[in-house]
């Protein structure tokens, strides 16, 4: 008779040691994450959810964008042969900061078209709410983002192991994930993170869907209510989102039923993603919000700066060459970027098909999002959704080293009898 034996203990808590090896590394070191232009944007709108008003919650705001600017000033200052004395250093940059900004009411500028895109950006500013309220606007920045990190991490193992991953395997790929561009955005105080929460979810969902796992419903919903979440923090990353999605579980449908196989999970998947693909694309229409017109516009007058120009689009594909012709030059030069993708990619086609599909089809997105701004000093954060097959697929490497078939020589069929007067045996034999 066989006996049940229930999981150990060990074996559950393992996926929650390297994220908190991960935080409590982060809080040793001390080095605090960068408050960003956008940050001080998401942080006002947390302030103001709190109760302040508009003034005082910019205010809150500047204080910790100024005082990182300064302390980041004092560390490249004191690199100097004949450094200046870092306290009094400091303190002059923060005022002069703090002087520079305080009345103008954005880090940036506060043109209307600029601000609208940050402020249907609504779930991020919310999920500061609680961080901010119990520690402070500073710490709570930093505080979310270690948080948001980790659970990138949590959601990568369960991911992995979703998609056929061991244990050990699921593990290598949460130290890859925070250990690559992914894991650093992440626990900056963007957009970026939260996005990236998301995008594991859904590919958590997605993967579930199309290899059968039991219980359809619950993973439609987690996949659903990932794409939905993506478009509450940053809509103009879902809807690509959701189409590449569903383009990518369509094709992975229709592999499979070209191979005999089933694919009701792959249907079910990619209907999900189609359906995020035409609601969210409805969304941005009945409520109006800003477009691809506004951030080429934002792009080429500099933040509005200037008059608009009229031919936005002839720009765009002008500084796309440009960009890209760079691009590929810098990686031809520094290829590890390309050498470990398409190691990534290799390993999951030979032991996760599916994830690899939807591992290049999020990777397109972070393309997509370069190609839409493709200015070198945001490229980075942009095209940041490009290492997920990276994070996701050199865990599987030793997996597809092991499984490597081996070539062997098949031997020569024999008569099993005479030959037959009509030659059936031996033209069977040749």
């Amino acid at each position: 008779m066989k006996v049940l034996r229930c999981p150990r203990p060990r074996h559950a808590l393992l996926p929650l040691l390297i994220p908190l090896v991960y935080v409590l590394l982060q809080v040793a070191v001390g080095t605090p994450s960068t408050v960003w232009p956008d940050s001080t944007r998401y942080a006002r709108a947390a302030a103001q959810h709190l109760g302040a008003g508009r003034s005082d919650a910019y205010a809150a705001a500047l204080a910790p964008f100024c005082a990182d600017r300064a302390e980041r000033a004092a560390r490249e200052a004191a690199l100097r042969p004949r450094p200046p004395e870092p306290v009094p250093f400091r303190a002059a940059r923060e005022a002069a900061c703090l002087r520079e900004h305080g009345r103008a009411g954005d880090v940036t500028t506060l043109d209307p078209r600029y601000q609208s895109v940050f402020a249907s950006r609504w779930a991020y500013p919310w999920t500061l709410v609680p961080f901010a309220a119990a520690l402070g606007l500073a710490d709570g920045l930093r505080a979310h983002g270690l948080v948001t990190a980790a659970g990138c991490a949590l959601l990568a193992y369960a991911l992995l192991r979703a998609a056929g991953a061991d244990r050990r395997a699921a593990l290598a790929g949460q130290v890859a994930l925070l250990a690559s561009p992914l894991g650093w955005w992440a626990r900056q105080p963007l957009t970026e993170g939260l996005v990236l929460v998301c995008v594991l979810a859904a590919a958590w969902g997605a993967v579930a869907l199309v290899r059968g796992a039991a219980g359809r419903l619950p993973y439609g919903l987690l996949l659903a209510g990932a794409l939905a979440g993506c478009f509450l923090v940053r809509y103009s990353t879902a809807l690509p989102l959701c189409g590449a999605l569903a383009a990518a579980l369509t094709a992975h449908g229709l592999a499979r039923v070209r191979a005999g196989g089933a694919a009701a999970g792959s249907w079910w998947a990619a209907g999900i993603a189609g359906a995020g693909f035409c609601l969210s694309a409805g969304a941005v229409s009945l409520l109006g919000l800003p477009g691809a017109d506004v951030t080429l516009q934002d792009t080429f007058t500099v933040h509005f700066a200037g008059a608009p120009v009229p031919d936005p689009w002839a720009r765009l594909w002008d500084l796309d060459s440009a960009f890209w012709s760079r691009w590929w030059g810098e990686q031809a030069a520094q290829p590890t970027f390309l050498v470990l993708t398409l190691t990534a990619l290799w390993a999951l086609r030979r032991c996760s098909p599916a994830l690899g599909l939807l591992c290049c089809a999020v990777a397109l997105v972070g393309f997509t999002q370069i190609a839409a701004h493709p200015l070198a000093g945001e490229a980075e954060r942009l095209g940041v959704l490009m290492w997920l097959p990276v994070a996701l697929g050199l865990p599987f490497v030793p997996a597809a080293l092991r499984e490597r078939p081996v070539r062997r020589v098949a031997p020569v069929p024999r008569a099993a009898g005479p030959v037959e007067p009509d030659g059936a045996v031996a033209s069977a034999a040749r």
